[in-house]
């Protein structure tokens, strides 16, 4: 009888205290060990779930759900709703506690680091990184380093001209073939008087490129006796078609040496020879003709 009637004290007290206020519609109640007596949890926001701080005091905080709050860097979130696909993800400022996707760069460009405090960007690279600093090159020139840090490229040449060194701390360039270095024809022609007559051809060869004969020399076995023909050049060998005058040697006491030739200029394939204007004289036993040349 006793337990019954405890009992039901106990239910008349706990209904008694929730229509006395200590129970509200829908809230969470809890037990104030302290004070001895129930309480209830202050509203919290919609989605939010109750967390404790493990010293016994709970509250309501965000449940991160689909299309919910983002979930920032601290919670092992990236504080953002969305990325540029395919960009690189970097850290953000400490403050903001944030990740950021690196802007789009030129193609093929790649990732590098700054210490300016922004995010890395991309660059072209540099030498000190092993590359060349450049995005592009002229089709067909050849790169060479200007500077110790730094790539250039040399200006492409003409046909048939040829890469020369211009020495320590210059760029080569495109030069003409053996520019300034003097070629030389030298024919000897032995008992003349025996072998040719008046009008005979001589024949030198054909030119394998576009040149310029820049000088003649002749001399003949004795001042006593001369020499007079023509360098000159042709279409081909046969036929000697367009014949055309480069340069006299005639001889004066013996010798003839000509720096000022006026029409020097052979055109590649043109075949070169020397003609006689009259006929050696017997006694002489040979002539040497020295035609000096440079490509063009």
């Amino acid at each position: 009888m006793r337990k019954l009637l405890l009992g039901f004290l106990v239910v008349s007290f706990i209904l008694t205290q929730a229509v006395a206020g200590h129970c509200v519609d829908k809230r969470v109640m809890l037990w104030d060990n302290v004070a001895k007596k129930q309480t209830t949890l202050a509203d919290g926001s919609a989605n939010q779930v109750v967390k404790t701080d493990g010293a016994g005091a709970p509250s309501w905080t965000n449940a991160y759900l689909p299309s919910g709050t983002d979930v920032v860097v601290a919670d092992g979130g990236t504080g953002v709703s969305s990325f540029t696909a395919y960009m690189p993800i970097c850290g953000g400022t400490t403050t903001t506690g944030t990740l950021q996707a690196v802007s789009t760069g030129t193609q093929y460009y790649p990732l590098c680091y700054n210490t300016s405090g922004s995010l890395p960007s991309f660059q072209l690279l540099p030498v000190a990184g092993g590359g060349t600093n450049k995005a592009s090159w002229t089709q067909y020139l050849i790169p060479y380093a200007d500077t110790t840090t730094s790539f250039s490229q040399i200006a492409i040449g003409t046909a048939g001209q040829v890469l020369k060194s211009a020495g320590a701390g210059s760029a080569p360039s495109f030069q003409n073939l053996d520019q300034g270095v003097a070629h030389k024809w030298s024919i000897t022609v032995l008992a003349p008087n025996a072998v040719y007559t008046n009008g005979a051809v001589i024949p030198i060869g054909t030119a394998l490129g576009a040149l310029t004969v820049t000088r003649v020399i002749c001399n003949t076995s004795s001042a006593s006796y001369e020499v007079a023909g023509d360098v000159k050049y042709a279409d081909a060998r046969i036929g000697l078609g367009n014949a055309t005058v480069i340069n006299d040697f005639d001889t004066t006491s013996g010798t003839r040496d000509d720096s000022t030739i006026a029409s020097g200029a052979v055109a590649s394939g043109k075949f070169v020879y020397l003609q006689l204007d009259s006929a050696p004289s017997a006694s002489m036993t040979d002539f040497t003709v020295d035609v000096y040349w440079d490509y063009d």
